[in-house]
């Protein structure tokens, strides 16, 4: 197993990649018609194994394992209102287990 810090590092690195996707214009031109953002999907993916891999058991899993599922659209409302909910969604799993590992592993 790799170490506390190294999970740490690994988690901060992707709350990076997720603020740096947020800070770009959607791109509605992308196969992904429904997902402007489509580099998000990878981060998720990627945050997901970094979980997995820590602990297969931990609880967060199950949470995480639905963010494979976020699109970033809406059919109601402001579509930068509904993509700051679902950006939001993300960063705060990320910082869960942030803090889970601050506070409870040694």
């Amino acid at each position: 197993m790799k170490s506390k810090d190294f999970y740490i590092k690994e988690a901060e690195r992707k709350k990076e990649q997720v603020i740096s996707i947020r800070s770009k214009e959607p791109d509605f031109t992308s196969e992904e018609i429904l997902n402007p953002y489509s580099e998000i999907r990878n981060v998720v993916i990627e945050f997901a194994h970094l979980v997995y891999s820590y602990d297969k058991s931990l609880p967060l899993n199950s949470y995480i394992h639905e963010l494979k599922d976020i699109k970033f659209s809406s059919p109601f409302g402001s579509y930068s209102e509904y993509n700051d909910r679902e950006f939001d969604n993300i960063i705060y799993h990320i910082d869960f287990f942030i803090k889970y590992l601050n506070d409870y592993i040694d």
